[in-house]
């Protein structure tokens, strides 16, 4: 019943309140925070595994016909990725299988529900566009797959380990700065290219590893995701409104 209700708030919502509808699709590339452990530890990655799909109302008041005022919705994985090994293993690796501990994890599925604002830098007669926004998403992070995963081996002769990663469920505020580039292609139609910035703060998503190198026992590491990322996006827009703001 409740997927019923989101669709419904998806799909009928613009037709009576919004002035313009956006679908946006991408992916994400997130940082995997070193909390504790050797600086080895790699801190970033793509994610790129799952597109994200954003659905965005937008609207401008009539003495504000520039400024729109946003409400928008989205769910994502949080991925934690960890990458251990020496610099001397680094350095001289050519192929084969890569020397290290290396992997990474989901157990955590984000909610972000954002309200903000932005403005509309008009050309040609509302053809093109460029439009940067600020967003405030409130995030729910729930755990998904079980309460974590380990992971025990040895690779290389070298390395030893034995790896968890854990779901931290919670709430927090992200706040999203964005810049649209828009291209309107017939009457009320618009595609358009976007990037994002997220800060987080809390972390949802993490990643450990016990290991030894050469029998020799190393600092425990441990990675997070605390929902700080960016986001390049494609989408497509519709403004209901666009006989009438032209009147």
């Amino acid at each position: 019943m409740k997927y019923i209700l989101v669709l419904i708030f998806i799909f009928y919502f613009p037709f009576i309140y919004c002035q313009e509808f956006e679908i946006l699709n991408g992916f994400e590339l997130y940082y995997s925070k070193v909390e504790t452990g050797s600086p080895n530890i790699s801190d970033k990655y793509f994610n790129n595994g799952d597109p994200i799909f954003k659905f965005r109302y937008s609207h401008c008041f009539k003495k504000l016909n520039k400024i729109p005022m946003y409400a928008q919705f989205y769910a994502d994985r949080s991925f934690a990725h960890i990458e251990i090994r020496t610099k001397e293993d680094d350095k001289n690796w050519t192929e084969g299988i890569r020397p290290g501990i290396g992997g990474g994890s989901s157990r955590t599925r984000v909610y972000r529900i954002g309200v903000g604002a932005g403005y509309n830098f008009d050309f040609l007669e509302s053809r093109f566009m460029v439009s940067p926004k600020l967003i405030v998403n409130f995030e729910k992070a729930v755990a998904t797959s079980g309460a974590g995963l380990r992971t025990q081996g040895e690779v290389n002769g070298r390395y030893t380990f034995d790896t968890y990663a854990g779901s931290i469920p919670g709430n927090q505020i992200i706040p999203e700065f964005g810049m649209a580039l828009k291209l309107r292609c017939i009457r009320g139609l618009y595609l358009f290219t976007e990037y994002s910035y997220l800060q987080g703060h809390r972390p949802n998503q993490y990643i450990e590893a016990e290991f030894f190198i050469d029998g020799v026992p190393q600092p425990k590491a441990r990675n997070i995701n605390d929902g700080t990322a960016h986001q390049v996006m494609a989408g497509i827009s519709y403004d209901f409104k666009y006989k009438k703001k032209r009147r």
